[in-house]
C-alpha cells in the first residue's frame, strides 16, 4: 500500500497551527521533527543507542512536520487545501507564509524496513545479548545471545522496562522456573527466560501479529520444546 507524505517545513512558533492544519485534513498522527531536540539529546550520550547523523545537519530555525495519507481519490483535494491554508493563503491576507509544503509517496514496506538500519546488537545485564537476526555478531565465550525480529510486533529489547526485566530474568530463573509472559510482543523476554533454563514459558498476546512475531522467533531461536504462544485474554488462556 502507498502513502501520500506531506512535509511541512515551518517555524516553532507555527508548531501548532500548522498542526491544527494536518490534523483538521484528516491525518492521524504527525510526525515532528525538532533540530534543537536532536541537538539537545545528543549532548546527553547516556540517553539514546543511535542517531541519525543527517539530523544534526538539519536547519537549527526550522522544524520539520510530516503527516500520511493514504491514497485515496480526495488526496489531491486534501494536499490542495494543505497547501492554501500553509502557503497561500497567508499571503494573500498579506502575511508571511506559514512554511512550505513538500509532498512524496511512500511505500508501506518502506517504513517495515527502514527502521532496522538502527537496530543494532545490544548487551544486557550479566551476559544476555539481543541481536537483530539479520546482523553479524561474535559472541564472546559466556554470551547467552537471543536472535529476534520484532518484524511490526513491540518489543526490540532495548527499551528501559525489557532491560529490567532481562536483568531480573537472570536473577530469578530457575531450571524449574514456570514463566509467564503477559503481552509478549515479539516474545524477547520468554526467549531469555527459556535461554535461561526455565522449564515451561507461556506468552499471551492479544495481537494476532505479536502472536505470529513471537512463533517466528521461538524457532530462530530454537526453544519450541520449551515456549508457547497462546492468543486471547489473559483470564482465558491460562
Amino acid at each position: 500500500m502507498k502513502w501520500t507524505e506531506v512535509q511541512v517545513s515551518t517555524s516553532s512558533e507555527n508548531e501548532d497551527i500548522v498542526s491544527a492544519i494536518l490534523y483538521d485534513t484528516g491525518a492521524m498522527g504527525l510526525l515532528i521533527e525538532d533540530p534543537r531536540d536532536i541537538i539537545e539529546l545528543s549532548k546527553r550520550v547516556d540517553d539514546w543507542d543511535f542517531i541519525d547523523a543527517s539530523l544534526l545537519d538539519m536547519d537549527s530555525e526550522a522544524i520539520i512536520i510530516k503527516a500520511y495519507f493514504p491514497e485515496t481519490e480526495d488526496v489531491a483535494e486534501i494536499i490542495t487545501i494543505i497547501k492554501r491554508k500553509v502557503e497561500t493563503g497567508p499571503v494573500l491576507l498579506g502575511n508571511d507564509p506559514l512554511g512550505q509544503v513538500i509532498v512524496s509517496q511512500v511505500d508501506e514496506k518502506d517504513w517495515a524496513e527502514s527502521w532496522k538500519k538502527y537496530y543494532k546488537p545490544k548487551r544486557i545485564g550479566k551476559n544476555i545479548v539481543i541481536k537483530p537476526s539479520w546482523e553479524d555478531f561474535h559472541a564472546l565465550p559466556n554470551d547467552l545471545v537471543i536472535e529476534l525480529d520484532p518484524g511490526m510486533a513491540f518489543g526490540t529489547g532495548t527499551h528501559e522496562t525489557t532491560i529490567m526485566c532481562v536483568e531480573a530474568l537472570e536473577s530469578y530463573v530457575r531450571t524449574d522456573s514456570t514463566v509467564f509472559d503477559i503481552g509478549c510482543g515479539s516474545g524477547v523476554l520468554g526467549i531469555v527466560a527459556a535461554k535461561l533454563g526455565a522449564k515451561k514459558v507461556i506468552g499471551v498476546d492479544l495481537d494476532q501479529v505479536s502472536v505470529r512475531v513471537s512463533n517466528e522467533n521461538i524457532k530462530i531461536n530454537q526453544v519450541e520444546d520449551i515456549m508457547e504462544i497462546r492468543k486471547g485474554n489473559l483470564l482465558e488462556v491460562i
